[in-house]
Order: structure tokens, then sequence, then C-alpha cells
């Protein structure tokens, strides 16, 4: 009787444990390799949703609420955003710390919340400097 015995914790077959042991190196290229390989099969729509998935927890149909309830508009700017055309894309902002979804914005002003490290203190040094320039009076 030739029974394959299973490894409690990971309910995989001890010698595909064995092998990824005695071989990470190898085990991690053949997981690379079909990782890439599954990829590259999938439509830009399946890739950009798989993304989403990943790196914010969302899904299209998140996406698509948080849409509607902008009004298509960029939660800073207020100018038109698209979940479809590349020009307007909309970007999902996150606080980088504690990994909470902010809202969806246009690529310029998330360019420019990156940029300043969402630093408050920045923000207002920004501010005040406009201010200060915008109310020089010209002779």
């Amino acid at each position: 009787m030739n029974k394959k015995i299973i490894d409690e914790f990971t309910d995989i077959p001890c010698s595909v444990t064995r092998y990824r042991l005695r071989h990470p190196e190898r085990a991690a290229e053949g997981r690379k390799r079909y990782s890439k390989q599954r990829w590259a099969k999938l439509t830009k729509a399946e890739k950009r949703e798989e993304r989403l998935k990943k790196d914010y927890g969302l899904t299209f149909v998140d996406l698509d609420r948080m849409f509607v309830e902008q009004n298509g508009l960029c939660e800073i700017c207020k100018t038109e955003i698209s979940l479809i055309d590349n020009s307007l894309k909309a970007c999902v902002d996150h606080n980088h710390v504690t990994k909470q979804i902010r809202g969806l914005l246009c690529g310029n002003c998330n360019w420019g919340l990156g940029h300043i490290k969402e630093s408050r203190e920045i923000a207002i040094s920004m501010i005040k400097y406009i201010d200060k320039y915008n109310n020089v009076v010209t002779v």
C-alpha cells in the first residue's frame, strides 16, 4: 500500500514540501515562471482588477461605487476622472501607513500628494507661498 503522507500544516504531499525545502531557489524560480505565464494570459482588465485586489483590496464594483459617490470627479481639484480613458485615469489614493483608501484622484493630484509626502506642513507652506506671491502689488 503506497499512501502519500500529507503535511498536517499545509495539506501538501510531503514529497513536494521536501523538494521545496531542499531546493528553495529552484522552487522559487518555478513559482515565478508559472506566475509570469499566468499573468501573460490575463486580459488588460483582468490584470487591472488583480492589481486592485492585491494592492488595495478593491474590486471593480468597489471602484465603480467610489466613482459614482464622487460624481466622476477628482476628490481634490474636482476635475473629471475616468475609469476607462487613460488620459483622465482615476488613481486610488490611500494612506501609505494605515493602507486606508481615501478616494479617487486625478493623476496630477495623486502625483502632487506623493511629492509633498502627504505632509500637512508642506501643503500649508505651499499655500502660504502661493498666497505670498498672489498678493504682490506690481507698480
